[in-house]
């Protein structure tokens, strides 16, 4: 039997509130680097701040993709801005030719939290 440990109900997650960093834009052509279990580093660029994506059936949209290399067990890594180590995501996967990662406001937001 299988068991999904996904949080589906984000009002129950502990702790709403602020984040602490600062807010700031990311842009197709910012280095990346994404940190991983299996791809333990890997730098690339962003060739897009809002690709929708497909995947298992599922339909995922506003995701930020990026060159830098990914494989099965990376998945939940942070990614960030190479040059400020600035985290902007947590990676999800990869389609056929490049790595798609959830975008940092967009988990904010599902957890109701802000930058200050």
């Amino acid at each position: 039997m299988q068991h999904s440990l996904g949080i589906t109900n984000f009002s129950i997650v502990p702790n709403n509130g602020n984040l602490t960093g600062e807010e700031y834009n990311i842009w197709a052509g910012d280095n990346v680097t994404k940190l991983g279990e299996t791809i333990a580093q890997s730098e690339g660029y962003i060739t897009s701040t809002n690709a929708n994506v497909n995947a298992g059936g599922i339909s995922y949209t506003d995701m930020g993709e990026a060159t830098y290399l990914s494989a099965s067990g990376d998945s939940g890594g942070p990614v960030y801005l190479t040059n400020s180590k600035k985290v902007i995501g947590i990676h999800k996967g990869s389609t056929a030719f490049t790595s798609i990662f959830v975008k940092v406001d967009n988990i904010a937001s599902k957890l109701n939290a802000h930058f200050n």
